[in-house]
């Protein structure tokens, strides 16, 4: 254990140098890696019974990973008045923003449906704003979105939302899951999942691996073991995402599947299909 925090504070260091000197040089370049939060940002499972959630949590993933990331911002970053409780413990801090945000005054979140991702925009932006802080939100992915400072219609550039993670933004990432039509390139989404960047750069070996994505996962599985995902990104080729009936709503390619991540079966895929970025 204190081997590997000796090793995550190394590569943080290493990532923040190699961020300065970019801005040195003049030279816009993300970092190769950065593991500074894998053990300081909450990771919580959803379904966890101490969080006390509607019908045990299992449709609240979105206020779950949002929670994750605010708690670390107000104990790791210094904004303490988005903490609406103080002096507990950190599971009773998640517990407690995680059901402020999933109340109807906020995100909407249905114990039987989840949370719309427009709602979670609006959620997230006006409980910061309650807070006492102004933020960016900037979304990557298939569709644009209100209340947010920037909408990039198309494929995450995960390039860029590295460098914007390696700098302190905290970034959610929304992934879809697919059935495969009649041909293996018509997808119809049948679900979707949010979860939480906690660093990239470095595979599940320790390896430095620059084009894996690392996940806090609200929904592991597990109540009180912490469970990283590592997403191993694959370029799509020639894909539509199509409606119930088979008609092609929009072209996917460029998008990552991460299906591998998810243990997919086959005939199913998952996909890296929205980013949403906070600047604080």
């Amino acid at each position: 254990m204190v081997l590997g925090r000796m090793i995550d504070i190394v590569l943080a260091v290493a990532a923040a140098t190699w961020i300065a000197l970019a801005g040195v040089t003049g030279e816009v370049r993300a970092a190769a890696y950065d593991t500074s939060r894998l053990d300081r940002m909450p990771d919580f499972s959803q379904t966890d019974r101490r969080l006390g959630l509607p019908n045990g949590g299992s449709k609240y993933c979105v206020p779950v990973a949002t929670a994750n990331v605010l708690v670390w911002l107000a104990e790791q970053r210094g904004y303490k008045k988005l903490l609406p409780v103080r002096g507990l413990s950190t599971i009773e801090k998640v517990a407690s923003v995680a059901t402020e945000l999933g109340s109807s005054r906020l995100m909407s979140t249905a114990p039987k449906g989840g949370t719309n991702l427009q709602k979670f925009v609006n959620g997230l932006s006006s409980f910061i704003k309650q807070s006492g802080y102004n933020a960016s939100i900037e979304t990557h992915g298939l569709w644009r979105y209100r209340n947010v400072a920037r909408s990039n219609i198309g494929a995450p550039d995960m390039y860029k939302i590295k460098s914007e993670f390696a700098q302190g933004a905290g970034v959610w990432i929304s992934v879809g899951f697919f059935r495969e039509g009649n041909r293996s390139s018509d997808l119809q989404q049948i679900g979707g999942h949010m979860t939480t960047m906690a660093g990239f750069g470095v595979n599940e070996r320790g390896a430095t691996d620059r084009d894996v994505i690392i996940l806090h996962d609200p929904d592991d599985g597990h109540n009180a073991n912490v469970q990283r995902r590592y997403l191993h990104p694959e370029r799509i080729r020639n894909a539509f995402y199509v409606d119930s009936n088979g008609k092609q709503i929009a072209r996917l390619d460029d998008y990552l599947d991460v299906s591998r991540a998810f243990n997919m079966r086959k005939g199913y895929r998952a996909i890296l299909m929205h980013v949403f970025v906070l600047d604080m």
